[in-house]
């Protein structure tokens, strides 16, 4: 086993132990019992809707690139795909380098399809920030009390900054400019090239709007997921406030520390609302809950990557 992996491991586990062990196995075990199996079904129903929206949002970042030759049905199934590699590799970036893969080796436009893929998580990313600006706002003293704000406001900053150097084109040039070893020209072509490949989206303010409207929803959707949730276990907070908890939980649940982020985002759900005066049985079942969602629909993706690599053989 590589020693990174093995590290994250031995992190995920030391993590789950400890968040365990803050809590009474007798009311883990009730709070489990008191959820509404129901709602449940029907809340983890609503997942699959959402990969429709990526997905067409996904077709459009690639269409403003030219690839065009891979039909929706495709990029519906490689999205899933998708989401099964980032649950259970170690990295939750593993599903992206799939999708990228596969679209550039069908189009050709290898470039391209990196593009579209890392402008479909840097525009997600912006919206989820957005929410976590806004929570941010409607829930000040909140925020200030569960130390919050600065993980929002500095995030905000890097995402702008960083948005703000792709669409520059003059920083790509000077950037080129800059590295000249002869060693590193070849790597250093292709970077220009997938800069020029981000800065299309800069020219085409349609399908950038419509991509920022879809990430939008999207978010949002996330943020009412876990509101839903919390109602199957008759948890009394207002959805004002998860428009700022979500967007931190999520946050710091990408953090490259263990497997998928497990340990790392129970954590901060058990620490946020048992904060917020939730039990640390129920906040920890809560985010359970997530966690079970996020492996049903990743199951989903184990299926369709089943069925298609069958399909090819």
């Amino acid at each position: 086993m590589n020693k990174k992996i093995f590290l994250k491991l031995i992190v995920t586990i030391v993590l789950m132990g400890f968040i365990l062990g803050t809590v009474d196995i007798d009311d883990l075990i009730n709070s489990f019992k008191s959820v509404n199996l129901l709602y449940l079904i029907l809340i983890y129903s609503t997942l699959s809707l959402t990969t429709l929206l990526c997905s067409y949002k996904w077709m459009l970042l690639l269409r403003a690139q030219a690839i065009s030759c891979i039909p929706f049905s495709r990029l519906l199934a490689l999205y899933f795909i998708g989401a099964f590699f980032n649950s259970f590799l170690p990295t939750e970036v593993g599903g992206d380098v799939v999708r990228s893969y596969e679209v550039g080796k069908t189009s050709g436009k290898h470039l391209e399809s990196l593009a579209a893929v890392a402008m479909d998580r840097l525009t997600g990313f912006s919206m989820l920030i957005f929410y976590g600006m806004l929570g941010l706002f409607l829930n000040w003293s909140l925020a200030h009390e569960l130390k919050l704000t600065y993980i929002v406001l500095g995030v905000c900053v890097i995402i702008v900054t960083l948005i703000t150097l792709l669409v520059n084109r003059s920083f790509g040039r000077w950037f080129k400019k800059l590295i000249s070893f002869q060693q590193l020209q070849k790597i250093v072509d292709k970077l220009h090239s997938l800069y020029e490949a981000f800065y299309l989206y800069k020219k085409n303010v349609a399908v950038l709007l419509k991509v920022m409207v879809i990430s939008a929803v999207f978010q949002f959707y996330t943020i009412w997921f876990t509101y839903a949730l919390m109602q199957c276990l008759s948890i009394d907070l207002s959805f004002s406030k998860m428009i700022l908890v979500v967007p931190v939980i999520t946050i710091l649940g990408m953090l490259p520390i263990t497997i998928s982020g497990i340990g790392v985002r129970e954590g901060a759900f058990v620490y946020i609302f048992s904060h917020m005066g939730i039990p640390p049985a129920q906040s920890l079942v809560l985010a359970l809950l997530y966690r079970f969602a996020l492996i049903f629909y990743a199951l989903i993706g184990g299926v369709v990557y089943a069925s298609t690599s069958l399909t090819k053989k």
